[in-house]
């Protein structure tokens, strides 16, 4: 990835919508006017952190995601990734590395196990008869 592609992002991170929001449509005027007050009070209430902070540690991750080091989708954003029982934050994710964890249920012995089933799988043959 080119330094001028992830500055750009950066750059541009304050007018990208959070992804997710299904508004009703009187909202969406309001909200899409007000796109910066609207990320930065979704990433408090759900996350207790500043719209500040999300940038400091987009920078500190070089503007990709923790897992695969891919930017986001253009118009997305990265998701705070945090621990659903602890509420500890982890890292800023993709949408496809976010939701894969939350489909393994965070576990890290079925996360282990689908690694090493890739890794067996590898190079195998599957008889299709």
């Amino acid at each position: 990835m080119r330094d001028t592609e992830v500055g750009r992002f950066l750059k541009d991170l304050d007018v990208y919508d959070p992804a997710g929001f299904v508004l009703p449509p009187d909202k969406c005027h309001y909200l899409s006017r007000n796109k910066k007050q609207n990320r930065e009070a979704h990433l408090w209430s759900k996350y207790h952190i500043s719209h500040a902070t999300y940038k400091k540690m987009l920078a500190e991750q070089g503007g990709v995601c923790k897992i695969c080091g891919n930017l986001p989708n253009k118009g997305k954003v990265l998701h705070v990734d945090h621990d659903h029982v602890a509420g500890d934050i982890r890292g800023l994710l993709c949408h496809g590395c976010n939701t894969g964890l939350g489909m393994f249920k965070e576990n890290l012995a079925t996360l282990e196990s689908a690694k090493q089933y890739l890794l067996d799988c590898r190079g195998a043959e599957i008889d299709k008869t």
